[in-house]
């Protein structure tokens, strides 16, 4: 097999070389490509990174939006318990007061 390579000087090439020297430029070519790949999975990663940092502000974010809408889903319904109680409560008193207020003679023919 080493019959079949020999050494000849740069620029006198028997045969064969240009194939060499293609796979040579595809393997150069193909550096060059991995690098900027390499550098631009780089970049890829450092945004991923920040849009990471991003996500878990916004998520600490909704969190506490959400603590506070609760809170506020709570104090509406004691309010609407409150309010039930006082619509009940006028619903009761207010025959009363005025059964009060027409045994006492108020609202006559009079004015009072």
């Amino acid at each position: 097999m080493s019959d079949s390579i020999k050494i000849h000087p740069a620029g006198e090439c028997p045969g064969g070389c240009e194939e060499v020297k293609a796979v040579e430029k595809r393997f150069s070519d193909g550096a060059t490509r991995m690098t900027s790949i390499e550098s631009s999975l780089s970049a890829l990663s450092v945004k991923f990174a920040e849009h990471i940092k991003v996500s878990s502000d916004t998520n600490g974010l909704v969190t506490e939006v959400l603590s506070i809408l609760q809170a506020g889903k709570g104090f509406f319904r004691v309010m609407g318990y409150i309010a039930t109680g006082v619509k009940w409560t006028a619903a009761l008193l207010a025959p009363v007061i005025a059964l009060v207020y027409t045994i006492k003679g108020g609202g006559g023919p009079n004015g009072g």
